[in-house]
């Protein structure tokens, strides 16, 4: 699995060294190496850690929260957005994106970027964006662009 973050955002695989990666139930879960590890494994726990990617019928999606926390090492597959493209994705509505702002984006899972902050995911088809970001972020007020995390 962290194949695909270096194969589609170039995030390297030495940002994982620290961390263990297990699957449960449709989520693939990134939690940092402990003593503990041993004993959160005999017990019937559904998660724990961080959820990074999401199993789907046709491959996996990269989580919101994922995306935020690599973001200065996503290199790959980034598309920048005014403030109100970011505000017409997070209304659900599809953004046209012009090819100076998909910078080497190609068809599938984007991370979308606001100036130096790493929004979220969306889904590049076709110089379109369909959002892909979660549900919540329609209800919160974009003040400083506080959903996101800045890249160095």
């Amino acid at each position: 699995m962290l194949d695909y973050f270096y194969d589609r955002f170039g995030v390297p695989a030495e940002i994982f060294e620290d961390f263990e990666i297990f699957e449960r139930n449709k989520g693939i879960w990134l939690i940092r190496y402990s003593r503990w590890l041993a004993v959160l494994e005999r017990l019937p726990v559904e998660s724990a850690g961080l959820m990074i990617l999401r199993r789907l019928t046709r491959g996996v999606k990269p989580t919101t929260i994922a995306l935020q926390l690599f973001g200065k090492w996503i290199n790959k597959n980034v598309v920048f957005l005014t403030e109100d493209e970011l505000f017409n994705l997070i209304q659900k509505k599809s953004v046209k994106i012009s090819s100076e702002k998909s910078r080497e984006a190609s068809r599938g899972y984007v991370a979308v970027m606001v100036e130096e902050y790493v929004v979220g995911c969306a889904f590049y088809k076709d110089r379109q964006l369909l959002s892909q970001l979660p549900k919540s972020f329609s209800t919160v007020k974009l003040d400083g662009f506080s959903l996101a995390t800045p890249r160095d």
